[in-house]
């Protein structure tokens, strides 16, 4: 059976153009992911940049990153979150999904201790899941990539929606929930 679900109207943030240092740029997708679920349930009346940095000042970021226990503890002031199970990840993200819920979705190759595969989408990054989708009994993730930087160009590019394997990603992902009070 074939099935596709996205979620509407997301709000996307892009975590380049945020006034961070470059290495708080290059670690700013935890915090706008924040961001992106935040403002889907109350949107604000910042500036992106400020409200970027805002997430990166009170979830605790560093230029190393964000651990998934900090992005729960940060979204827990603003609502109910929490990791979901590995054991049942797609059915908890679809049901979320489903629920009109976006999921906060961390790739992270070096905790899991995948250090040399090359097959992972990302090796360590925080984007947004907005939606899913079954084909042929494989199944998709569609996320909010959270914007990219061209060194070469020195442009920044929009954040836009990414359909990557969930499969082939599964063992580094680490998925958290939130629903706002």
């Amino acid at each position: 059976m074939n099935k596709h679900v996205m979620l509407k109207e997301i709000k996307t943030f892009t975590q380049y153009d945020v006034a961070l240092s470059k290495l708080g740029k290059g670690s700013a997708c935890g915090p706008t992911t924040i961001a992106t679920l935040l403002n889907d349930s109350n949107p604000t009346t910042l500036t992106e940049s400020s409200y970027i940095r805002q997430c990166y000042k009170q979830s605790g970021t560093t230029w190393l990153g964000l651990p998934a226990w900090q992005l729960v503890f940060t979204l827990r002031k603003y609502g109910k979150s929490e990791k979901i199970a590995v054991n049942c990840m797609w059915d908890h993200f679809t049901k979320e999904i489903d629920q009109n819920r976006a999921v906060a979705i961390k790739f992270d190759q070096w905790s899991s201790f995948k250090w040399s595969s090359r097959n992972f989408h990302y090796r360590y990054h925080w984007v947004t899941g907005i939606g899913y989708e079954v084909e042929e009994e494989k199944r998709y993730l569609h996320v909010l990539d959270n914007g990219a930087y061209d060194p070469l160009t020195k442009q920044t590019r929009e954040s836009k929606v990414e359909r990557i394997s969930f499969d082939v990603n599964k063992s580094i992902l680490t998925m958290v929930t939130f629903s706002p009070n």
